[in-house]
């Protein structure tokens, strides 16, 4: 499966709470040290020695924040990566390609594929989803896509769609 470089959402606002958590980590770095500075040239009502404190956490939040949605974006990749090298193959059988009405860009809402797989052993009938994917589908409609499963756990999945067959 050849696989393209896509942006995702949670990389962007990793991107975005991480220039304002430095922002505000180098903002509050700044007061800290010309504290003595700001209180000698300027007229300060009341105490502001809390400034610093309130723009440090301020940007250790965001940093943390950053750091969580890196996390959960490695983890992810790294399931998929070990499911595509690893897991069980099987094939599924496409039942529908429907829009995803719940994600919209530049006002078009992506496909996804919609499949089903029996087990024969059990002859209980599983269903998968395939991710967001922009453009024509068209050519999986009646075939069989490769789904690969963690063992026996058919919650635990990633389906194999080979990209150039997408218009």
């Amino acid at each position: 499966m050849k696989k393209r470089k896509t942006f995702s959402i949670q990389l962007l606002l990793s991107l975005i709470f991480g220039i304002i958590g430095a922002a505000f980590l180098i903002a509050g770095t700044l007061i800290w040290i010309f504290m003595d500075a700001i209180l000698e040239h300027a007229y300060v009502r009341g105490d502001i020695s809390i400034l610093p404190k309130a723009f440090l956490t301020i940007g250790i939040i965001f940093l943390l924040v950053v750091l969580v949605l890196s996390l959960l974006n490695s983890l992810e990749g790294r399931k998929k990566k070990y499911l595509l090298e690893s897991g069980r193959a099987i094939y599924a059988h496409v039942d529908s390609i429907d829009l995803n009405y719940y994600v919209e860009v530049n006002r078009k809402h992506p496909f996804v594929i919609k499949c089903s797989y029996t087990d024969p052993a059990t002859g209980k009938v599983h269903h998968f989803k395939s991710e967001n994917y922009f453009g024509d589908l068209s050519y999986f409609i009646d075939k069989d896509v490769r789904v690969f499963i963690d063992g026996n756990d058919y919650s635990y999945y990633v389906m194999d769609i080979d990209e150039t067959k997408i218009k």
